[in-house]
């Protein structure tokens, strides 16, 4: 039976185990049911055991290529911009361009439409209404 950091340092794989790295979560249930001797150790516990001896746990990171075919050419733009006007800023996120509004912060379900107010027509009409937040 290997030790926890030898376990940590081991392809999962090749121990018959279903997944290419290890998670915390991963390790010490393999090692509460590891064949020959089980090691019952909690996560915080080998996190400490594994960090003393070198070895860490970091999260997966990917990232994914833009299939844009002018991608290039507006990378060089961006670039070209910045040079010339270096107080622009530029912001870009996975969801691409955002409204100007922002949306509105949600505590708990939808809320439906009042059930007070008379149907909207172009007439002016008053309609008050009581909300509460949580």
């Amino acid at each position: 039976m290997k030790t926890p950091s030898e376990t940590a340092t081991t392809r999962p794989t090749k121990i018959g185990q279903p997944f290419a790295r290890w998670s915390l979560r991963k390790l010490v249930a393999y090692l509460w049911k590891a064949p020959g001797r089980v090691i019952r150790i909690g996560r915080e516990a080998l996190r400490g055991l594994l960090a003393r001896r070198g070895i860490t746990f970091q999260r997966a990171k990917t990232w994914k290529e833009s299939p844009d075919p002018d991608r290039e050419a507006k990378l060089d733009r961006i670039e070209e911009v910045l040079d010339r006007f270096p107080d622009r800023v530029f912001a870009f996120d996975g969801f691409g361009p955002l409204g100007s509004v922002p949306p509105r912060a949600r505590a708990g379900p939808p809320r439906s439409a009042p059930t007070d107010c008379p149907p909207p027509t172009t007439a002016p009409t008053a309609c008050a209404t009581s909300t509460a937040a949580t």
